[in-house]
């Protein structure tokens, strides 16, 4: 009888090159939930990033060049653009938020990013309701509240990537965070 015994699931640590070593054939359990759990990790941080990446680039680009065409001056659409960039300088105060902030059994993470991603939702569905009719600082107050919450959601989908991935795949999970948003 052989004395090896197929590696723990309870660690991310777990390889096919393990179970190989270990000589275990009932180590594809293993693998295939390890496998089913990292991809679930990183589509929901690349898809928190594309939710925040997409919405920028209409606030960035697309918005911009339509008032451009429109007519809207320089002065109107820069006003526009530092208000989508403003909130993006305060995320290290975000961080502490997102850091130091408990929502009790819910945790840190969750509610936090929750709470940004339902906001974001509703400031786009006020700017698609409202169209790009708006007065220009109302619109400028829009776009200032979105990027807001999308920063905060920035900063907790980065902290919830450090609390959920081992070291090994924080690079992969960088890479696919960064092409979703862009």
């Amino acid at each position: 009888a052989s004395q090896h015994k197929a590696p723990q699931a309870t660690t991310f640590q777990v390889t096919l090159r393990d179970c190989i070593e270990a000589r275990a054939y009932d180590c594809a359990p293993v693998i295939a939930s390890f496998d089913r759990a990292r991809l679930f990790r990183l589509s929901l941080l690349g898809g928190l990033y594309f939710a925040q990446g997409v919405p920028w680039g209409f606030l960035t680009v697309a918005i911009p060049l339509h008032l451009s065409g429109r007519g809207v001056g320089p002065a109107e659409i820069g006003a526009l653009l530092a208000a989508a960039t403003l909130p993006w300088t305060i995320k290290p105060f975000l961080g502490l938020g997102a850091d130091r902030i408990s929502f009790g059994r819910f945790g840190r993470r969750k509610p936090f990013i929750l709470g940004a991603q339902a906001a974001m939702a509703v400031t786009l569905v006020i700017l698609a309701l409202a169209g790009l009719s708006l007065a220009p600082s109302v619109l400028a107050w829009l776009v200032f509240a979105h990027s807001l919450c999308a920063a905060a959601q920035d900063v907790g989908t980065d902290a919830l990537a450090i609390d959920l991935l081992p070291p090994s795949e924080r690079g992969r999970a960088n890479g696919i965070m960064s092409a979703a948003k862009h």
